[in-house]
């Protein structure tokens, strides 16, 4: 029998295997924004710990512009593969704002900053603006669909100080 990483592993090197798993790292950062506005109303339980091991599974398979594990999107209807280094813009938005608010409970790390600031990149990259929407795939892979999802990237990440993502950009 095999252990989930060893599986994952496994599977990855098989070409012809599909893994059975859902890797949705929207999902992780999800939880952490959760677990943020719970500490708001609540700070009777401390979730450091739960925090920062959901914060390196995200910067963990990550790799510079894609996810190194399959990758399904928000909806469960599509799924992209390390091979076509492309990404959903939306998952990058959820894990980025997962990072930021890991950040903000924590401070910041290298590795999550890093992370963080190559999401936000990406994401800004995926935004089409002659045409006015961003991609639903976006990378070598493109998808021209438009998306209900991407909502959020205009509600939910207005949200983020952005002018420290631009800050930062201007360091390298």
């Amino acid at each position: 029998m095999y252990s989930i990483s060893e599986f994952i592993e496994h599977a990855l090197k098989r070409k012809n295997v599909v893994a059975s798993f859902q890797f949705q790292p929207d999902q992780i950062g999800e939880v952490i924004w959760a677990i943020s506005e719970y500490q708001k109303r609540c700070k009777k339980i401390d979730f450091s710990e739960l925090i920062e091991k959901l914060a390196d599974g995200i910067v963990r398979f990550w790799n510079k512009n894609h996810f190194v594990l399959p990758t399904k999107d928000i909806w469960e209807e599509e799924m992209i593969y390390p091979r076509d280094h492309s990404y959903f813009p939306v998952t990058l938005g959820f894990c980025a704002l997962g990072l930021r608010k890991a950040m903000e409970y924590l401070g910041e790390k290298r590795r999550w900053l890093s992370c963080y600031n190559e999401m936000i990149y990406l994401i800004n990259k995926a935004f089409d603006r002659n045409r006015g929407f961003i991609y639903k795939v976006f990378g070598k892979r493109k998808c021209k669909k438009i998306d209900s999802s991407s909502l959020f990237l205009i509600c939910g990440l207005a949200k983020f100080s952005m002018k420290r993502t631009q800050r930062n950009s201007q360091k390298r």
